[in-house]
């Protein structure tokens, strides 16, 4: 933990270029992450494969970046259990972001793609950003507890 602790301004450089850099080669990246169906995915994807494959990637590190990065903070802020179940649940929504970039790449490469599949996508999508979401809140309380303390 206090190598990646000492790291982290170096994570944070990697991932704040690799999220930026999603929409400058797919600026339709999170539409084609939250397709319907087949053939809007499809539609949306239209002759960009090459384009979205490289935001794939570029999501792929960015999740990595921000799953670390929110192991850090966790335990920066907060010890024990406290860190251990925000730990969690940060690796957690990282983790269900790189299924779903995973997906996205299958699907990008599929040439016969299925309703089942986008939704699959979609599903895991939706408990990324849930966890997420409560990653972020709980990190936001840790920081009002943290200067509330020292004050």
């Amino acid at each position: 933990m206090d190598r990646l602790t000492s790291q982290w301004k170096l994570i944070f450089f990697i991932g704040a270029d690799a999220g930026p850099a999603i929409f400058v080669f797919e600026p339709d990246y999170n539409t084609l992450q939250m397709s319907s169906d087949a053939k809007d995915f499809n539609s949306v994807l239209g002759d960009n494969d090459t384009r979205a494959l490289i935001a794939n990637v570029c999501d792929m590190i960015f999740a990595l970046s921000y799953g670390v990065l929110g192991v850090v903070a966790f335990n920066k802020l907060a010890s024990g259990r406290t860190a251990l179940i925000g730990s969690l649940i940060a690796a957690g929504g990282a983790l269900a972001d790189e299924i779903e970039n995973v997906m996205v790449f299958l699907n990008i490469r599929s040439t016969s793609l299925t309703d089942g599949r986008v939704d699959a996508m979609t599903t895991v999508g939706a408990i990324k950003w849930a966890l997420i979401v409560v990653a972020l809140l709980s990190l936001a309380v840790l920081v009002v507890r943290a200067r509330s303390r020292k004050e």
